[in-house]
This record gives structure tokens, sequence and C-alpha cells, in this order.
């Protein structure tokens, strides 16, 4: 298990949880924040990039737990109000994200110790604003610890395109749409001659009797 720190402004956090959730296809994460404002918030880009959670703020927890534990869900989000209030652990998961940092060390431990099976743990991410960055150093000091600083790379402080599955039904429609209007047109092309000729006949025929009757006399 390793932790790393990135020094990032507020508004770069969010661009990089995606990024890095959409980026390990195969792995769990659990994130912790301080709020419930900010969890919530999260829940809607994770809907917007078909992000599948969990989370512990409607009444039925043991979906939550359920979902998650049978990875059909690949976010547990839990903020700091709900580790006060309720007693719970997370058997397993392969990253831990703190969103902010806790106001002190012993609520970052008891953020990790949620998770019971550490072997499955891989990595630990803190996202540190400069407002944030003496909460920090507390835990560096507290624990008698380094945390290495990770690297932010420029694409990863960009939220991901999307891929918008209404514009490709749209232009499937317009095709099939073109498709019938050039049936349409090739239809009448072919029809018209067909009248024409019969007409054309006819004028022979008419003709034919016209020059027959004529010798006749």
């Amino acid at each position: 298990m390793k932790e790393f720190v990135y020094h990032v402004s507020e508004e770069e956090k969010i661009p990089l949880i995606i990024n890095r959730i959409l980026s390990n296809p195969d792995d769990q994460f659990v994130i912790f924040s301080k709020d419930k404002k900010t969890i919530m918030n999260l829940f809607d880009y994770c809907k917007k990039y078909q992000i599948l959670y969990s989370h512990l703020y409607s009444e039925n927890t043991g979906i939550a737990f359920k979902n998650y534990n049978e990875k059909k869900s690949k976010v547990f989000f839990i903020s700091d109000e709900l580790l006060e209030t309720k007693n719970f652990f997370i058997p397993s998961t392969n990253q831990i994200i703190h969103f902010d940092i806790p106001s002190h060390p012993l609520i970052y431990q008891k953020r990790n110790d949620i998770i019971k099976n550490i072997n499955n743990l891989r990595l630990i991410h803190l996202y540190c604003t400069e407002k944030e960055y003496q909460d920090f150093k507390a835990i560096e000091v507290y624990f008698d610890k380094k945390i290495q600083v990770g690297k932010v790379l420029d694409k990863d402080l960009k939220l991901p395109k999307m891929v918008h599955k209404t514009k490709k039904t749209i232009q499937k429609k317009s095709v099939k749409k073109s498709k019938t209007y050039k049936q349409q047109k090739h239809y009448h092309k072919t029809t018209i001659p067909e009248k024409e000729t019969k007409i054309g006949l006819w004028i022979k025929i008419k003709n034919w009797f016209i020059q027959l009757f004529r010798k006749t006399k």
C-alpha cells in the first residue's frame, strides 16, 4: 500500500477523481470527504459519466453494502459525519481517495481503518489545497512519516469528454430517411419512362389506322 499527496486547487479535485476512476476500470474506490454536500455534488458527476456508486444517505444501507461487496458498485462515498454517527466497515477496496484533508490526524486514521482487508488496498490518495496544507502536515507529524508527492498530469486536470448516444441515434434516423427519399426518387424515374412508352405506342397505332384509312379512300 502506497500513500500519495497531490497539491492541487479545489477546482482540480473533481477532474482528478473522475479521470482516476475511469482509467482504472478493474478497481473499486472508497472516497472520503468532510461533509455531505461535497459527496452529493460528486453524485452528479458519477451519474454524468455512468459510474455506479454506493452511499449511506438512504434508509436502505444494506443494499449499498451488498452492491459494493458484490462489485456492482465501483465507488463507495463516505463523509466524516457518517463516521461519527454510524458503526460500520467495508471488507475490501483497491484505492482510497481523500477528497479533502480531515481536520485531525485521528480522523484520517479512522477513515483508512474502515477498510478491513488491507491486502487488497493498493493506493491511498490525498488531495490537498493550500488552505489544507497545515492539516496535511499534522498527519505527517502525528504518524511520524513522510507521504510521497504524487505527479499531476495536465490531461488529468480536465474532465473527460462525453460520448452523446443521442446524436448517433439521430444520425442513424436521418440516414434511413435519406435512403427512403432515394428509393422514392428512383421509383419515379423508373415509372415515368413506362408511361411514356405506352403513350408512344398508342400514337403509332393511331397513325397507322389513319394512313390505312387514307389508302382505302
